[in-house]
């Protein structure tokens, strides 16, 4: 996915009621999506990402970009605002990277991150939480505190 497109959706999202605070934990997860927008014209690079930024694509470096893929950019936004390296718990590129607390979408908050579910396999992962966010998400978000 080109990250132009998804820095455009954070955008849109942050600027809309899709996304207005409603509780006093809004903060941390503002300062995520904010971290996140930072990135906006770094190239799409599967598998890229890490603490410290922009990396390689995964083997086969089919196209030998630099930048981040879809959990690479939450995983490096969220390492830079809470210092939480999700990149080292081996918690990214699957369902398991987004092990925070759940919370029905009406109690959604700013840098919240949307999940379709069910959905278990790193492409559909990769191809259904973000390019397809605004279509069916499922009715819960998970939030890093």
């Amino acid at each position: 996915m080109n990250l132009t497109l998804l820095t455009t959706l954070l955008t849109t999202l942050a600027t809309t009621n899709a996304l207005t605070p409603n509780t006093a934990n809004s903060t941390t997860g503002q300062k995520i999506l904010d971290k996140a927008l930072t990135a906006a014209g770094t190239p799409y690079a599967w598998g890229g990402g890490s603490c410290k930024g922009p990396t390689h694509d995964q083997p086969p470096y089919q196209y030998g970009d630099i930048g981040y893929d879809c959990s690479g950019l939450v995983c490096w936004a969220v390492c830079q605002v809470t210092g939480r390296d999700l990149f080292s718990e081996g918690l990214r590129v699957t369902s398991d990277m987004y092990c925070a607390e759940e919370k029905e979408l009406k109690y959604k908050d700013s840098g919240d991150r949307m999940w379709n579910a069910p959905n278990d396999r790193v492409n559909k992962v990769q191809e259904n939480s973000i390019a397809k966010f605004g279509e069916k998400p499922c009715p819960y978000v998970v939030r890093f505190a």
